[in-house]
């Protein structure tokens, strides 16, 4: 009898994590979904949104021990950096500028003298949320919290202007 009873316990935790595993599944899938469709819609416009994107020196992995996940712990790396490790090796000696300046691309030029680089990028971000109410059994058993915020977040390069 306590064998039968342990495992309809069993397959009701079973069964209820099943349930909020589809339930957070579905609403992660909504949000990013609806950041997408955001950052997508502005990266259709003509107009360029001022919106500076961080640059990231290192990143190590948090508990869930995967890359890029919400738990990571970024260092972050600042626009001068960038612009002395990434955009000035771009010319063996700075007399090639003239170049670079001559050829009509005015983007190298723009990341070369603007305070942040990341702007010439183009890059435009979309960010939703939704909150998602755990199953009684779940919070009983398994989690205590009323509810998990499932958040996203998604950055696109702009498209207004390359038409």
């Amino acid at each position: 009898m306590i064998e039968f009873i342990a495992g309809l316990v069993a397959i009701l935790v079973l069964s209820a994590g099943l349930l909020q595993i589809v339930s957070l599944t579905r609403a992660q899938a909504d949000v990013m979904t609806e950041a997408r469709k955001l950052a997508g819609e502005k990266s259709l416009l003509d107009v360029a949104t001022l919106e500076p994107a961080q640059f990231i020196r290192a990143m190590e992995k948090g508990p869930d021990d995967k890359k890029y996940t919400r738990d990571d712990t970024f260092t972050l790396a600042d626009a001068g950096t960038f612009r002395s490790s990434v955009i000035n090796r771009t010319v063996e000696n700075d007399a090639d500028w003239t170049y670079i300046t001559q050829s009509g691309d005015e983007h190298f030029t723009q990341m070369r003298n603007t305070a942040n680089p990341s702007l010439v990028f183009g890059m435009v971000q979309g960010e939703s949320h939704e909150t998602v109410d755990l199953i009684s059994a779940v919070q009983s058993l398994i989690y205590r919290a009323p509810s998990i915020r499932v958040e996203g977040e998604v950055w696109m390069t702009r498209t207004g202007d390359i038409y």
